[in-house]
């Protein structure tokens, strides 16, 4: 037995507690029995390949992959579930989407047992999602076309005549709008988003998508970037950097094992491997997304000093407002639903 929970030890980089329940229930052994796991995922796809490749040399079970944006996954499920089809183990979405997957009964309780090792507010209370990942939302922008002495100092100064047809963001970032209308207030805030608008904020999709268009110099500041997609385009010499402003507001990336996974027990492997410290430093390796847990080292210093600063994640609250939400963020851009 004691041998048995010092491989453990040694299989998934946790303490011994983990082991034990880990080898208890012969986990691995089932999952490599069932020798495959589905995941359904919003990371890119490389990302997405180079992580899951990883998990399969480890264990030697296959990651089957289905990726799709953040709007996408949940069209996708909306269509699959209602029909009785359950073909992912595991899936992957912003976390106010995971919570919404979670009120349709559409994901189980992970039973995952080192949450004490997260930052708190990051962690489903109720246990049915985690945080994969944290993005700290940003403004991106062009350093060929804006100098320091020019940069922002807050949100409401995006607003200035100055900016006129020179901003654009990500038209699927609903989680954000809501977080800025909780820290501005509804209608201040509503009324500063209306004024973006008309200045000639332009939205296009995808955060990559952003950052590309503002290196480009397209346009010269993206309003709802991600600090980390910032930092690998900025790291390739790109003319781009970011500032932000406190609080921060902070995207969550989750995921959380289906209500009726064909492979369960690969399927929670790979979500406890995900949220290892192995997992999530090899994640970090790849793509400089900063994981939510403590003890996980984050090579990029200056995401890492962001951890110190007054962070707003999005409300899980926005859950209960969803489409109202969504509807009212389109409706001001002049986008459909």
């Amino acid at each position: 037995m004691l041998f048995k929970l010092a491989l453990a030890t040694v299989l998934l980089g946790y303490g011994s507690a983990y082991g034990a329940e880990i080898f208890a229930n012969d986990l691995v052994e089932k999952a490599k029995a069932e020798g495959e796991v589905v995941w359904y995922s919003t990371l890119p796809l490389p990302e997405t390949q180079a992580w899951a490749a990883l998990f399969t040399k480890k264990y030697g079970i296959k990651v089957s992959l289905f990726r799709a944006g953040a709007t996408a996954m949940t069209q996708k499920l909306q269509t699959e579930i209602p029909a009785g089809r359950w073909g992912f183990d595991v899936v992957m979405n912003r976390a106010s989407n995971l919570e919404l997957y979670r009120r349709k009964n559409w994901l189980q309780k992970m039973n995952y047992p080192e949450r004490h090792r997260f930052l708190d507010g990051f962690m489903d209370p109720d246990d049915y999602w985690a945080a994969y990942y944290i993005q700290f939302w940003s403004v991106a922008y062009n350093t060929n076309m804006v100098k320091p002495n020019d940069l922002p100092k807050s949100y409401e100064e995006l607003a200035h005549p100055k900016w006129k047809d020179k901003l654009t963001m990500d038209e699927q970032d609903v989680d954000l709008y809501a977080t800025w209308l909780k820290l501005m207030g509804r209608d201040k805030g509503r009324e500063w988003f209306k004024k973006l608008v008309a200045n000639g904020l332009r939205p296009r999709r995808g955060h990559t998508m952003e950052a590309q268009l503002v290196s480009a110099g397209e346009f010269a500041l993206g309003i709802s970037a991600y600090a980390s997609v910032i930092e690998n385009i900025r790291a390739k010499g790109a003319p781009i950097d970011w500032v932000a402003f406190e609080p921060v507001p902070v995207n969550v990336l989750a995921w959380g094992i289906g209500a009726k996974p064909p492979h369960p027990n690969a399927a929670r492997l790979f979500l406890y491997w995900g949220l290892s410290v192995e997992g999530l430093k090899a994640m970090n390796e790849i793509s400089d997304r900063v994981p939510a847990r403590r003890d996980v080292p984050i090579k990029n210093k200056r995401l890492e000093r962001m951890m110190q600063w007054k962070l707003a994640p999005v409300d899980m609250a926005i859950a209960d407002r969803y489409a109202e939400y969504n509807q009212e963020f389109l409706a001001l851009l002049g986008l459909k639903n």
